[in-house]
């Protein structure tokens, strides 16, 4: 019977593979497998790691070291020993978020309050659907066909008030060979309106124009004669401080393609550049303008 092996320890070494007293091991305080390091050892040990960045310790101090965080500022500027600076950076950065966020709260409440009222020809009559784009509170009172002349009646059907808010689009008609109303009557009758229907505020829509090549035939309207009635409604506003809307601006890089067949609607195209322009205004004047008391 063979003799029995004297039984050996594990072939490596805790260096994994260096020989047991190897000089990096000393220096990083590894201690020879099966040999307790003592406590003054452990400590030191330790101290080793925590210096080359090796352990638990270190390893997350590696990961959270701020030359190694990208994006993150705020981390940066606490860990580059300027203490206290992410704290205020973070209030500041609250404190404006929040001012923006309760002033678009504010703007919201107010155009809310207000009833918006459309008044006039058929580039307001044709809008429906899309009336949440003006505003949250909609009557559209305009009507196909109409000119200034038509401005009273309709304000009354709306049953117009104090609080509300009216968007005016007259002129096209106006400027029509059936209508001819006058330049001069035009402005008048825009004048009488503004100035005697009680309304909180208001925003004239000008003719966006028309496209000539499409209408029927000769002595149709033209946009050199609506820029006459176009004109004469500015002048009025800027008299009584009403916004303007400039149309023919807003639909201008659309070419013909703002227009329907007849050349004197607008089509989808012209009204997905228009209606968010009118919103806009109508927000400008909500934010500007202080809601009387009922």
């Amino acid at each position: 019977m063979a003799p029995a092996r004297e039984r050996q320890g594990p072939a490596s070494s805790p260096g994994r593979g260096r020989a047991a007293g190897d000089p990096q091991d000393q220096r990083q305080g590894r201690v020879p497998h099966g040999e307790v390091q003592p406590p003054q050892q452990r400590r030191a040990h330790r101290a080793v790691q925590r210096r080359e960045g090796v352990g638990r310790v270190g390893v997350l101090r590696q990961r959270l070291d701020p030359l190694q965080v990208q994006g993150r500022h705020d981390l940066r500027v606490r860990r580059s020993g300027a203490p206290g600076q992410r704290e205020v950076h973070d209030h500041q950065q609250g404190r404006e978020e929040g001012e923006a966020e309760a002033q678009a709260q504010a703007l919201r409440q107010r155009t809310a309050l207000v009833r918006i009222v459309l008044l006039g020809d058929s580039h307001l009559a044709r809008v429906r659907r899309d009336l949440h784009l003006v505003g949250p509170d909609v009557h559209n009172g305009a009507e196909g066909g109409a000119s200034a002349l038509d401005l009273p009646a309709q304000a009354t059907r709306a049953a117009v008030q104090a609080s509300d808010l009216v968007v005016l689009s007259v002129g096209t008609n106006d400027a029509a060979p059936w209508k001819q109303v006058p330049v001069t009557a035009f402005a008048r009758a825009v004048r009488d309106c503004l100035g005697s229907v009680a309304a909180r505020s208001w925003i004239y829509v000008t003719p966006p124009g028309v496209d000539e090549a499409r209408l029927p035939g000769p002595g149709d309207r033209t946009n050199e004669i609506l820029d006459d009635y176009r004109e004469a409604a500015i002048s009025v506003c800027g008299e009584v401080g009403a916004g303007v809307v400039r149309a023919e601006r807003v639909i201008e890089s659309l070419g013909a393609g703002a227009f329907v067949d007849d050349g004197v609607h607008l089509s989808g195209r012209g009204y997905q550049a228009l209606l968010p322009a009118i919103g806009d205004a109508v927000r400008a004047v909500a934010r500007n303008a202080q809601r009387p008391d009922r």
